[in-house]
């Protein structure tokens, strides 16, 4: 299975072994928007996106996918789906970590096992793409800027619930709330869980 990790610094790992990406930061943000596009995107629009004039953005754009496809099509599969018009990536045997958290807290994390929050709690590496800013290309940035924002609010309300089913296991408690420092506006919330908690493992 391929597994790309957006929550964090981005990544991809086939069966669990990292993927060696390109370089360029263009290329490896061109492969995060497309594994969390819910519907095939106009080439048009992936050049308006991540390539400025008087640059040639479709030989950039064809250039890259060259790229994406070495990295993702390793094991055989043909994940990349492109026509004259539109490219997709076929997310069919392939995990991407902020669909999971999303998906789930949707469905509504409060149904789910302590398990499964925590399995979900450990794929929260940092914020959301948070070593591939551009900041010349703007369209981008407002994109990745409000998954950001979505990232921080489920990762904050995952984190919370999971302190307060298990404070009464404190060490088990704590790395949640540790985390938590970094999915919420205000760290003085996450302090004062931190300080109750390591209370609780010293006694």
């Amino acid at each position: 299975m391929l597994q790309i990790r957006v929550v964090g610094p981005f990544e991809v790992l086939a069966g669990g072994v990292q993927v060696e990406m390109p370089p360029s930061r263009k290329t490896r943000a061109l492969l995060a928007y497309l594994a969390l596009a819910d519907r095939p995107v106009r080439r048009e629009r992936l050049c308006e996106i991540f390539w400025e004039l008087p640059d040639d953005p479709k030989g950039a754009l064809r250039w890259s996918l060259s790229k994406i496809r070495r990295a993702v099509n390793g094991d055989g599969a043909d994940r990349i789906l492109s026509d004259r018009s539109v490219v997709a990536l076929d997310r069919a045997g392939v995990g991407v970590d902020w669909l999971d958290l999303r998906q789930a807290a949707a469905d509504g994390l409060e149904d789910l096992p302590d398990a499964r929050l925590e399995a979900l709690a450990a794929t929260l590496r940092g914020g959301f793409l948070e070593d591939l800013d551009l900041s010349r290309c703007p369209d981008y940035e407002a994109w990745r800027l409000g998954e950001a924002a979505q990232v921080e609010a489920a990762a904050a309300r995952l984190l919370r619930l999971l302190v307060e089913r298990l404070e009464g296991e404190p060490g088990r408690a704590l790395p949640h709330a540790l985390r938590l420092r970094a999915f919420v506006p205000d760290p003085e919330e996450a302090d004062a869980l931190v300080a109750r908690l390591r209370q609780g493992v010293g006694r």
